[in-house]
């Protein structure tokens, strides 16, 4: 039986791709994090900066392995053969302003370019109401910089302009 009708030939992308990306968190998690990551923590306090490569690299890993399981899976359906899909406007949109706002983190600190960033990007996807837009950027951010400044002890980026205020 050729490998197109088992249903492991049909999907070749996906396997090609969770395999490359398997092998790329192993090499992570083995060579780059250890050998190029810093263990020093200030103080012995807070978590390790090799916390978030590792935990960032083990679930790529997990996730890679299931979608090569689901490709294998025997029982998978057949394949329909048609258009890739098309970049929509929204994407390419989504894709420039989170590089304008990687830009401008340096600028105006990690908190201010995350807030503007969920608001944008909420509006962007359809929220329309503006108390769920407020309240859930509000807590969102408050949430994530006091587990990363009081738990984790990771200083976020203030920005130029809050450092030379500050």
């Amino acid at each position: 039986m050729p490998l197109s009708e088992t249903g492991i030939g049909r999907n070749r992308r996906d396997i090609c791709l969770s395999i490359g990306v398997v092998l790329f968190s192993l090499i992570l998690i083995s060579w780059l994090i250890p050998g190029f990551v810093s263990d020093y923590t200030t103080g012995g306090r807070g978590l390790s900066p090799r916390f978030f490569p590792y935990l960032i690299a083990i679930i790529l890993a997990l996730l890679s392995l299931l979608l090569l399981y689901k490709n294998l899976r025997q029982t998978a359906g057949p394949v329909e053969p048609g258009k890739g899909k098309v970049i929509d406007r929204s994407t390419i949109i989504c894709i420039v302003f989170f590089l304008v706002c990687q830009q401008s983190i340096a600028f105006i600190g990690l908190i201010p370019a995350s807030f503007i960033t969920l608001i944008v990007l909420m509006i962007l996807y359809g929220f329309r109401n503006w108390l769920t837009i407020g309240a859930f950027s509000i807590i969102l951010i408050v949430v994530l910089s006091m587990f990363f400044e009081k738990v984790a002890l990771v200083p976020l980026p203030r920005g130029s302009i809050f450092e030379s205020l500050f």
